[in-house]
């Protein structure tokens, strides 16, 4: 909602946004199982992708696989990768390693969103997003 606002105020800051992406592995349609996964938020910013998913529990090294691998199928080695998370972990190994992991893949990855208020929320996605 916040990149929504942020772009009705500034139409420069994306080109376009869209919330609960699926994307279909195969590409095609089918009744059946499909091989299928979500991405939380995808920004096109100066046709680069930008692709942020969003964690509201302990973050896993999975999550981290997970958006690695869908931006480098769907956005090309210029995408983007953000995750932003309310809580990393309460093991303090763990998160300096989720991290250190995070900075590995080339995902920035942004803890503590539950600490902030709306706009100080709204100004960190302008900074990142910029």
């Amino acid at each position: 909602m916040l990149i929504k606002e942020i772009m009705a105020e500034d139409e420069s800051f994306a080109d376009d946004c869209d919330v609960g992406v699926f994307v279909d592995w195969d590409g095609v349609l089918s009744f059946g199982a499909e091989t299928r996964n979500e991405i939380d938020i995808v920004v096109m910013k100066d046709f680069i992708p930008v692709f942020i998913s969003c964690k509201n529990g302990e973050v896993y090294k999975e999550a981290l696989y997970e958006l690695d691998t869908l931006a480098r199928r769907y956005g090309g080695k210029y995408a983007r990768k953000i995750m932003f998370a309310s809580y990393v972990s309460s093991d303090e190994d763990k998160k300096e390693y989720i991290k250190l992991r995070a900075a590995d893949m080339g995902i920035m990855l942004v803890d503590g969103i539950e600490k902030m208020t709306r706009e100080e929320f709204k100004e960190k996605l302008k900074r990142i997003l910029k």
